[in-house]
């Protein structure tokens, strides 16, 4: 996944006139929610695991 944000990130630059860093600062918030997600799986109930019905 950040390989491909890395490839595509002088595309994302050109067409749309951002700057140098905003590749970086895109990688920065997927790796934070990546963290937080792993960090605040079980913890929560909207984070459970999915449960089956069956069990013996």
């Amino acid at each position: 996944m950040f390989g491909g944000i890395v490839a595509s990130g002088g595309l994302i630059q050109r067409r749309m006139d951002l700057p140098d860093a905003t590749v970086l600062v895109l990688q920065g918030l997927t790796f934070v929610v990546l963290l937080t997600s792993e960090t605040l799986y079980g913890r929560f109930k909207i984070f459970q695991p999915p449960t089956t019905g069956d069990r013996t």
